[in-house]
């Protein structure tokens, strides 16, 4: 993904989309590919994190964007564990 990685985990040489708001490292197709690559039928935020350039945090915020979209669901599987896996296609 190129560029140098600074302390908040973003590129300096990010660039900017068409409304001025910065566009995202690590794509939403980038998330997907994890799920598809993935040997595990569902997979937690922190395990697809792990596996590219952002946060847990900043993964799930983002899960829950596909969510809404129809792409993924999750359930929860436990007090504070929640899993996730593509629906279809996955897109």
């Amino acid at each position: 993904m190129g560029g140098e990685w600074v302390r908040d985990g973003m590129s300096k040489d990010r660039s900017r989309g068409e409304g001025g708001t910065y566009e995202p490292e690590v794509s939403d197709e980038d998330l997907l590919d994890v799920f598809r690559e993935s040997e595990k039928p569902v997979l937690t935020a922190k395990q697809v994190a792990g596996e590219v350039s952002i946060g847990r945090k900043a993964v799930l915020e983002r899960l829950r964007g596909l969510e809404e979209r129809g792409v993924v669901e999750r359930m929860e599987v436990g007090a504070r564990a929640v899993v996730w896996w593509t629906v279809g296609d996955g897109e």
